[in-house]
């Protein structure tokens, strides 16, 4: 056992006498996989609508034609589908977190607790017959023992008042007679119940070794082996959540290093120029010189003129 092992302990050894708190702790420790186990499998089902609201979000602010006009901001504009591209690698992050979670490590720990539960209360209610068996035997030694105490005193008496009678003066030798058949007879009593006692005193002496030597023991063994049970189930089930976690997050800081790299490029200035440059065909086209206005628009309008620059009015 692990606590012969590490502590050089024993329950069933150090503790045989403490039954009621071996049991207690060992039924709270059954108790807390439960706890475990709920709390586990409620953080997956928050993880998994986490993750799929995120992607929800995520595709929601992804639309093609979002897309494209995203694309038109530069650097930016990657630096923001970088960061939407972590957004759902951490949603489906999240959901395969929860899925670990609730199937590899919240159900185990429940379902643990529920066949535990029902052995450790067998365990339990065999140790508590156990001890009825012994509480009897004891008072049934008590009883023998007082019963033994009684009839002697019967006979002593009994005795007694036959060795008065044969010394008194006046009594006839039928009724010395009497007096030792009635010391007879109890003596006889006291004979039974001396030997009711014996019995009773090697039955509370041999239900006394089983329960102390092996019955308990046992029960108490059984206890210390569901206790490292559910230690070892609680270590393994979380370590193996720890190992799956870390790959997760790996994976997770892998698209953050992305998006991080993709802000060291982002440059606002440039995005400027290289719109600019973009549009400079356009922006070398000459501009209109003149300016119409419809008169069926605007009846009220006379045709404007324009005066071209650096000219004079009249001129």
């Amino acid at each position: 056992m692990a606590g012969a092992e590490e502590g050089g302990y024993v329950f069933s050894k150090d503790l045989y006498d403490r039954f009621p708190d071996v049991s207690d702790r060992c039924k709270n420790g059954i108790r807390m996989t439960k706890k475990t186990g709920k709390f586990l499998k409620a953080k997956a089902a928050l993880m998994d609508e986490y993750g799929r609201k995120l992607s929800f979000l995520v595709q929601t602010s992804t639309d093609k034609s979002q897309g494209l006009a995203d694309e038109a901001m530069g650097s930016l504009g990657a630096a923001w589908k970088s960061m939407l591209e972590c957004q759902q690698v951490e949603a489906e992050t999240l959901k395969k977190q929860a899925r670990v979670l609730d199937e590899q490590l919240g159900s185990p720990l429940t379902d643990f607790f529920t066949s535990s539960e029902v052995a450790h209360r067998d365990v339990h209610n065999a140790a508590l017959r156990m001890q009825r068996r012994l509480k009897e035997a004891d008072m049934a030694r008590e009883q023998a023992e007082k019963a033994y105490a009684a009839r002697t005193k019967e006979f002593e008496m009994a005795a007694k008042k036959e060795e008065q009678g044969r010394k008194a003066a006046g009594v006839s030798a039928k009724n010395v007679e009497k007096l030792g058949q009635r010391t007879q007879y109890f003596r006889e009593k006291a004979e039974n119940a001396e030997y009711a006692a014996q019995q009773a005193v090697s039955e509370y002496n041999s239900v006394l070794k089983q329960f102390y030597s092996h019955d308990i023991k046992q029960t108490i063994d059984q206890f210390e082996e569901l206790e490292d049970k559910w230690g070892d189930l609680i270590k393994a089930k979380m370590s193996e959540s720890e190992k799956y976690f870390s790959e997760c997050f790996s994976m997770l800081e892998r698209a953050w290093d992305e998006f991080r790299t993709s802000l060291q490029y982002v440059d606002g200035r440039q995005d400027k120029v290289t719109f600019v440059q973009k549009m400079e065909p356009a922006l070398r086209q000459p501009a209109p010189k003149h300016l119409h206005i419809s008169k069926t628009l605007h009846p009220e309008l006379s045709q404007p003129k324009l005066v071209e620059s650096g000219s004079e009015e009249g001129g």
